[in-house]
């Protein structure tokens, strides 16, 4: 599916239950998240991510840092509390507006829409951290690989980087996985 296609796919999402849409817990769907409990599970997301961090001893600075895929901000929040700034990115109007009604952090939170292929709104070295999870599996490998590419531009040397992939990929799929992202990480991490 092209971004054109995925935006708006998750742009209905976003408008008919926005924090179901990110997070599919059975007894959840048809609006049942509260507010609270979905925010809830943001904060204790980034502390897990944070403690799994500091597990390397990482100087990580606490400036600028990008949330990709946002959806409706439930991670971009969390950080917002230890961040000076924060950034939100996502491809659906309807999760922007969500986001925007839910930011607790206005003087130093904003959220983004992105629909094309690059981050072109940001600048080369410009985020300490940049996190993408629950986002890069609901497109294809080639879109991707093109973010992570992104993610690598758009962070500053020392920076973390932290997104997740599937564990398991459909086998149209495995070859371009082979010979696309794979190789990105492998490039990434052999400098």
């Amino acid at each position: 599916m092209d971004l054109k296609n995925l935006g708006k796919e998750w742009n209905v999402l976003g408008k008919s239950d926005p924090f179901w849409a990110v997070l599919t817990w059975p007894e959840k769907k048809g609006g049942k998240w509260k507010a609270d409990e979905f925010f809830q599970t943001g904060i204790n997301e980034v502390s897990s991510i944070f403690g799994d961090l500091r597990k390397f001893n990482l100087e990580l600075a606490f400036g600028q840092a990008m949330d990709f895929g946002c959806g409706a901000g439930r991670l971009t929040q969390a950080l917002a509390a230890i961040f000076d700034e924060v950034v939100g990115v996502d491809i659906a109007a309807s999760m922007i507006e969500t986001a925007d009604r839910y930011n607790q952090y206005p003087e130093k939170c904003r959220y983004f829409l992105n629909k094309g292929e690059q981050l072109e709104t940001f600048t080369d070295s410009s985020f300490d951290f940049v996190l993408s999870r629950l986002t890069l599996q609901h497109m294809e490998p080639q879109y991707a690989k093109g973010y992570i590419q992104e993610f690598a531009r758009i962070l500053r040397p020392k920076g973390v980087l932290v997104f997740q992939l599937p564990s398991a990929l459909k086998p149209q799929w495995k070859s371009l996985y082979e010979r696309g992202i794979r190789g990105v990480v492998k490039k990434l991490f052999s400098k």
